[in-house]
């Protein structure tokens, strides 16, 4: 397992999730740093019967 953190990007007027590898890192005028990291699109999925979620995140799901 690698260490990251979930974060919202604005593309349209719904935000998507993103996973960010590594810590947290804040920065007293632009918010978190994550510049030369990697991203990934977070992708859920739902069970019908129970509603259970999981997350994924992989470059399989990026919008195209």
């Amino acid at each position: 397992m690698i260490q990251g953190f979930v974060a919202e990007t604005e593309k349209g007027p719904i935000g998507i999730n993103i996973w960010v590898e590594g810590p947290q890192e804040r920065r007293f005028l632009t918010g978190l740093e994550t510049s030369f990291r990697q991203r990934l699109p977070i992708a859920t999925f739902r069970c019908d019967s129970c509603g259970f979620l999981e997350s994924y995140a992989s470059k399989d799901f990026a919008a195209k």
